[in-house]
């Protein structure tokens, strides 16, 4: 279990790709677990606990999702195990590493003037987000890397679009 984390680590230090994972379903359903977990501790920073449950379901189904959909294009649906896996587990533990800045951020209040503090810090986690993301895809789906960039952006921006607008909305 040490290992595994421990490689899910080296990817998102760039130093190891999704291949490197064993194709495994129960690296699957660890990695989305952890996913799901840190996703709902991050949906409960903001929203009531019952939303967050439903928004960390929503951001594992898009998950889940889009990458079958990018694999299923390329026709190589034997990847989706590591690329699931990579994906999940990576952010799982960029979720970790964010979950004290979010919950700092919700504690200061909108008008701190240390505000811009952890929503910097908030900026370098997504921006290590995205390079993370587009390295597994350029791994999983023999991309250039700045076309894997511009798929990650996207991937991400739809992602948060979509969670914004079914759960931060303001009425």
């Amino acid at each position: 279990m040490n290992q595994f984390w421990k490689k899910i680590w080296d990817i998102c230090r760039l130093r190891a790709a999704p291949q490197d994972l064993p194709a495994s379903l129960e690296l699957v359903l660890l990695s989305v677990a952890g996913y799901f977990g840190i996703g709902i501790l991050i949906s409960a920073a903001q929203l009531p606990l019952p939303t967050s449950l439903l928004a960390a379901l929503v951001d594992v189904a898009m998950l889940l999702v889009a990458s079958y959909v990018a694999l299923w294009v390329k026709l190589w649906p034997h990847r989706w195990y590591q690329m699931v896996t990579a994906l999940a587990g990576s952010g799982a533990i960029i979720g970790f590493i964010a979950l004290p800045i979010v919950v700092m951020q919700q504690s200061m209040g909108t008008e701190s003037p240390l505000l811009a503090i952890p929503e910097l810090i908030m900026i370098a986690i997504m921006v290590w987000n995205l390079l993370i993301i587009a390295h597994i895809l350029r791994h999983t789906l023999a991309l250039h890397m700045v076309v894997a960039g511009l798929f990650s952006g996207l991937y991400m921006y739809l992602s948060l679009r979509v969670i914004t607008i079914l759960f931060f909305t303001v009425e």
